[in-house]
């Protein structure tokens, strides 16, 4: 999975109020990928002359 997606998945679904999220795992639990929810980056992903970096 590209890292940013994760990211980005990672700070909506951590935002979301419990029923939400409740929803939300209903979809990767019906395609055998409900362990993309529990990946963490120790790290943030950013950009700089248009290239991916990590952030402190």
């Amino acid at each position: 999975m590209h890292l940013g997606l994760l990211q980005r998945v990672q700070v909506i679904y951590a935002n979301l109020d419990a029923s939400d999220r409740a929803s939300v795992e209903k979809m990767p639990e019906s395609c055998g990928m409900s362990d993309v929810l529990s990946i963490t980056l120790d790290r943030r992903l950013g950009r700089a002359d248009n290239l991916e970096v990590w952030q402190e």
